[in-house]
Formats: structure tokens, C-alpha cells, sequence
């Protein structure tokens, strides 16, 4: 029986593309069906199925159940992103109507660039995107005007969530939050994020958001005008917002969808993007996250690792949350409590609301 860390390591070989090995190795050492059930925990089935569609020969050899399952999974993310997309251009249209173009972030970002040819790949659940703030408001109100309405969670077990479609109110509520409540319209799953900034309020002064939108990049598509930030400030929101705020760095975790994000934005890039600036934000987090991935997915490309920036404790930390429940709790707890103190200190009117969540889980 192989170790969660070894399959662990396998599967970021395996759907970073980077080592043309991986996958027959896996095969070899008997690790396929045990990479489906750990693709499907970390969330990340489609782009397995994908990798292993590569190989008509692994394909073939897959047991029934396993290939039914990888193929559900990629046939299915494939038609949700394909009417993400559609719902993303459509929304653009809307807002490029009210004399304002949306720069989309995360997921979609890479869905209407880099990802646009294999549509299936990357798992997504938000549209999130950011416009200028003298244009929050009138953004918000040309989607209800559209048909979409404020989401609003239930607050108990016992509740109902709600849709209402008052911009104030939604402005209000969302206050202590980097993004208005989200919204959503019948007819399409994914809800729609509109950002106040693109990360956390704890990185508000230090970043402005006018730096992202002044170095976006416009694109046209269908009649709909957007843009996407440039890949410095794409990295920069990878490492501050996943690998930092959402606690992967604290909890000795590593995010594989965003992995492969950096990966495509590199690639796209060809290697050749401003690591001066994404360092000045970033400081040894960006180090400490490039070296990460080129251990773990193998990716190598004309960077130069800040090796002050050693991950030898990292890994070896990260096994051992892979491998011991009890270990990975007690990171877990680590880092949520490095997070409360950050909220505490930036947002706190968000702890009451996190605190109900947690009660509630």
C-alpha cells in the first residue's frame, strides 16, 4: 500500500504535464485507481481524466469502473466551463452596454485565454471579476437589470438561503468583504463575484488595485470587450490569495488547479515576466511557491529559483500532513488561527460570520 504523500506526489507529476513519464510509472507501479479516488478529494478529476486521455493505451487499460468515472467527470466539467464561458461573454456584453469593461480574475481569467482550447480541464465554481470602484455600483445594477439577483446563504440548517436585488443592501452586507455578495440568475450554475479588489483587505494599501487594472490586457470575443490582468498579477494573486490568505503555506498544503495556472501563465509567457514585481509583493512566498512547483510538478523553464528560499522542511512537513490525520488537524488549527488573527486585525466584522460557519460545519 503506497503512503498518501507518495500518491500525492504522483498525481501533481501526473496533471502538471511536465514529465512525460509520470503516468506510465504510475500504471508500472499499480497507483492508477488509487490517483481516481485521490483526484476526486482534491478536486482535481477532470484534469486527470484529461492527462490520462492523453494515452490511449493507459486509457484502454483503466478498469470500467475508473474510466466511466474520469469520462463522467470530463465530458461534465467540460459542458459546465463551456456555459461558464458563454455566461461570462454574455454578462461582458451586458456591462460593455453600461460603458464599463470587467477584468476577470482566477478560473475565468484562464478560461477565456490560456485555457480557451481545452475547455474540461480546470474545475471552477465562481465567475469573478473586478471593475474600477467609482463603477461598483452601476456594474451591479446593470446585472439586475439583466436578470440576476443577490445570493444570499441560509443562516442556519432550518433557513432558506435568499435572492434579493438591492444594490445597497448588497453593498452593505458585503462591506467587510473584498467582493459584493455574490449573484446568480436561472439558468446558469455558476454564481458571479463582483471584486471590490482582487485580494484580501490586508493587502489593500500595499497593492492598489489601479496597478492590476492599468497593466490588464483588453480582449475582444463575440461582441464582448473584457480584459485579464497580465500573468505578474495573475502569480501575484496565485501566491497572495491561495497560497497565503486561503492558508495553503500555513497548513503545509498545496493547491494543484492553481499549480497548473502558473504553469500556463508561464508558458504563455514563455518564461519571460517581471519576477522583480511579483517578488516585491510577494517577497519569499513567490520563491517558496516557484520551487514548490518544480519539485512537485517537475516544471522547469527559464526562471531563476531564489534558492535563499529552502523548501527541504516544507516537504518534509508536507509529508507528514499528507500521511498522519492527526497532523494535518493540528495544521489545520495552526493556520486557522493565523487566519482569525489576520481578520481580527484587517476585517473583523467578518468573525462573527466565520464563526457561524465553523458552528455549522
Amino acid at each position: 500500500m503506497h503512503s498518501n504523500w507518495t500518491l500525492f506526489k504522483s498525481l501533481c507529476r501526473v496533471i502538471g504535464g511536465q514529465d512525460s513519464n509520470a503516468l506510465a510509472q504510475a500504471q508500472e507501479r499499480g497507483l492508477l485507481t488509487q490517483l481516481v479516488a485521490m483526484a476526486s478529494q482534491q478536486d482535481v478529476l477532470p484534469a486527470l481524466a484529461m492527462r490520462i486521455d492523453e494515452d490511449i493505451e493507459i486509457t484502454e487499460a483503466l478498469d470500467e469502473p475508473e474510466r466511466g468515472l474520469l469520462q463522467q467527470a470530463l465530458q461534465g466539467n467540460t459542458r459546465r466551463n463551456m456555459q461558464t464561458v458563454m455566461q461570462a461573454l454574455k454578462l461582458t456584453r451586458v456591462l460593455n452596454g453600461a460603458g464599463i469593461t470587467p477584468t476577470f480574475l482566477k478560473g475565468t481569467a484562464q478560461l477565456l485565454t490560456v485555457n480557451e482550447t481545452r475547455l474540461g480541464f480546470r474545475k471552477q465554481l465562481d465567475i469573478d471579476l473586478v471593475v474600477a470602484p467609482p463603477e461598483l455600483y452601476a456594474a451591479c445594477a446593470a446585472l439586475l437589470e439583466a436578470g440576476y439577483g443577490f445570493y444570499r446563504e441560509a443562516k442556519s440548517a432550518d433557513s432558506e438561503p435568499v435572492v434579493f436585488h438591492d444594490v445597497k443592501q448588497a453593498l452593505r452586507e458585503s462591506a467587510a468583504h473584498h467582493h459584493v455578495t455574490p449573484l446568480v440568475i436561472d439558468g446558469y450554475a455558476s454564481c458571479v463575484e463582483v471584486h471590490r479588489h482582487f485580494l484580501a483587505r490586508q493587502f489593500h494599501r500595499k497593492i492598489p488595485l489601479q496597478d492590476l487594472l492599468s497593466t490588464a490586457r483588453q480582449h475582444q470575443n463575440y461582441g464582448a470587450t473584457f480584459r485579464v490582468p497580465s500573468a505578474e498579477y495573475q502569480n501575484i494573486h496565485i501566491v497572495l490569495g491561495k497560497m497565503v490568505y486561503d492558508g495553503h503555506l500555513a497548513r503545509r498544503s498545496f493547491p494543484i488547479r492553481e499549480a497548473c495556472d502558473y504553469i500556463e501563465l508561464m508558458e504563455s509567457e514563455k518564461g519571460e515576466i517581471d519576477r522583480g514585481l511579483v517578488t516585491q509583493h510577494c517577497g519569499e512566498n513567490y520563491a517558496t511557491f516557484s520551487q514548490l512547483v518544480r519539485e512537485l510538478m517537475a516544471y522547469r523553464n527559464k526562471e531563476e529559483i531564489d534558492t535563499s528560499s529552502t523548501i527541504s522542511r516544507r516537504l518534509q512537513l508536507m509529508e507528514k500532513r499528507y500521511n498522519s490525520g492527526t497532523i494535518a488537524k493540528l495544521l489545520d488549527a495552526h493556520a486557522r488561527v493565523l487566519y482569525l488573527g489576520k481578520e481580527m486585525l484587517y476585517s473583523p466584522a467578518k468573525i462573527t460570520a466565520y464563526t457561524q460557519r465553523l458552528g455549522r460545519g
